[in-house]
């Protein structure tokens, strides 16, 4: 590991929780009954299950954004790099990709 870079390990947890509960939502999300997943045929239609998928998704777009936000907080108290790095940097990291991947959808 990096000596330069802090690592959290209460946020690995964390990330670890949300990744399981987007699983659970998703395996749950035939049961809330919306065109876009519609239940498949000899599956058993259970009342309790709608309540699950909303229940676990509802907070995890949150959570990510607050992890997201308190880390780059955190690597930006450590050093501050100057603004024309920086957006060169997330360009290339957020803004090619994204057009690229764009394009060929």
């Amino acid at each position: 590991m990096n000596k330069n870079k802090s690592y959290f390990d209460d946020i690995s947890c964390i990330r670890a929780i949300l990744v399981i509960g987007i699983v659970l939502g998703h395996a749950f999300a035939i049961y809330t009954g919306g065109p876009a997943w519609p239940l498949p045929e000899n599956i058993a239609s259970i009342s309790f299950y709608k309540y699950i998928n909303p229940a676990v998704i509802s907070f995890h777009l949150q959570v990510f954004v607050f992890i997201a936000g308190f880390l780059f907080s955190s690597q930006m108290s450590e050093n501050v790099p100057p603004v024309r790095k920086f957006i060169v940097k997330k360009t290339k990291r957020i803004i090619l990709p994204m057009v690229i991947f764009g394009l060929l959808y």
